[in-house]
């Protein structure tokens, strides 16, 4: 009888063991699963020009997260937006579907460089960019402000007759703003990191790498909000 007593405890401390061995690895498998980075679960795609290519070229030095994906090219307008930039992006879209996609466009600083009507150049951003959000509603969209220059800097750096100011580039922004205003779209959001970072170019148009890291920072938590 002792004995059996005895081999019936020690069965309980064992299946005791067993339980909350299990009960641990469940713990830190949950935990694991909630606190898992959401770059994992989500892609981030940020379309620009030079600004944006030139961040994506210093990615490692930068240690941008993995999930993020750039579709960028240097002097990019309207043009090469339609052309290659949207056909890329569909292709992108189409291979993550199992993700969470953000979209982020952030164009129009060189096309301010041309003799053009901004509102009208506003408009027609909006509208080219509408011809694809209006066909992914599952898919988050935003609008990156076009951020300053530096008026001085970027005319004595590249010895060219720049077009470009800050105060045309403010009109672009406050066009835009109001054509995102003013749809009803449920999937789009601007993000106005213009007037909510301090930008550092030195030579007038690009970031220095603690501007770069600022707005790469800024898109994820401020804009997206992935903490």
């Amino acid at each position: 009888m002792k004995k059996s007593l005895i081999v019936l405890m020690f069965c309980l401390v064992f299946l005791f063991l067993i339980i909350n061995y299990n009960n641990k690895l469940e713990f830190k498998k949950n935990e694991i699963i909630n606190n898992k980075s959401i770059y994992n679960l989500d892609k981030i795609i940020i379309i620009g020009d030079s600004r944006m290519e030139f961040i994506n070229n210093k990615k490692d030095e930068l240690n941008i997260p993995k999930n993020i994906i750039f579709i960028a090219k240097s002097g990019a307008t309207i043009s090469w937006l339609r052309e290659s930039a949207l056909p890329e992006l569909n292709k992108v879209i189409k291979k993550n579907k199992k993700y969470k996609n953000h979209v982020i466009f952030n164009l129009g600083v060189n096309d301010l460089d041309n003799k053009i009507d901004i509102k009208e150049l506003a408009n027609e951003y909006y509208h080219t960019y509408k011809s694809v959000i209006k066909y992914n509603k599952d898919i988050s969209f935003y609008f990156l402000s076009v951020n300053p220059i530096d008026e001085n800097r970027i005319y004595f750096h590249f010895n060219i007759n720049n077009k470009r100011t800050n105060k045309k580039i403010e009109k672009f922004n406050n066009y835009f703003l109001n054509f995102v205003n003013k749809d009803d779209l449920k999937n789009i959001k601007y993000c106005d990191s213009y007037n909510n970072l301090e930008f550092y170019l030195p030579d007038g148009l690009h970031y220095d790498t603690e501007t770069d890291k600022k707005i790469i920072e800024y898109i994820i938590k401020k804009c997206i909000k992935i903490n």
